[in-house]
């Protein structure tokens, strides 16, 4: 075993951490914005070590770049350097064979989260109890439902099931 591990976790400084060139993927800054608020930052961005721009987490980094520029408190999950410049989590160790590769990836780990669908009844059961402050980001008809008691769920549940495909195993290509 060499002593760089092929995936790692690096925190790199915000201004350094670049997008890729194209990314049609678009992102509901309030949504991340509620939930770095909520959760902290909890899924690091990923690199391309081929060309040291972004393949996942634009939307993380668009929106780490807006509140950054805004004056707002650091996300817990990002940590500040001695400078005070907001240092992040980066996953690093991954090289794409060329550009075609690379916008492949970033069309890829996107569209791989779309098709998975919901279980509308494991979700219900997850959030049962009628008191219980659902503050989460589900994303139903593009917009998030945020501070929601669980005494709305169901209305929630419905609203999923009638606009998410059940998650499948396996989808048969025709």
């Amino acid at each position: 075993m060499t002593d760089e591990l092929p995936r790692r976790i690096e925190y790199r400084p915000l201004s350094e951490v670049l997008p890729a060139d194209r990314n049609p993927k678009e992102h509901d800054d309030a949504a991340i914005q509620a939930s770095f608020q909520r959760h902290g930052f909890t899924e690091p961005v990923f690199e391309d070590g081929r060309t040291g721009k972004l393949v996942a987490g634009h939307g993380r980094l668009e929106n780490l770049v807006l509140l950054h520029e805004a004056g707002h408190a650091m996300p817990e999950g990002i940590v500040a350097a001695d400078d005070g410049e907001w240092m992040l989590p980066v996953v690093v160790g991954w090289s794409s064979a060329d550009d075609a590769e690379a916008e492949d990836y970033v069309s890829v780990s996107n569209r791989l989260v779309e098709l998975g669908g919901w279980n509308p009844q494991l979700l219900a059961e997850m959030y049962a109890d009628p008191d219980r402050d659902i503050s989460v980001c589900l994303m139903t008809t593009g917009k998030p439902l945020l501070t929601w008691k669980a005494a709305y769920w169901w209305n929630v549940v419905r609203t999923i099931a009638n606009h998410c495909p059940p998650a499948t195993k396996a989808r048969a290509s025709t």
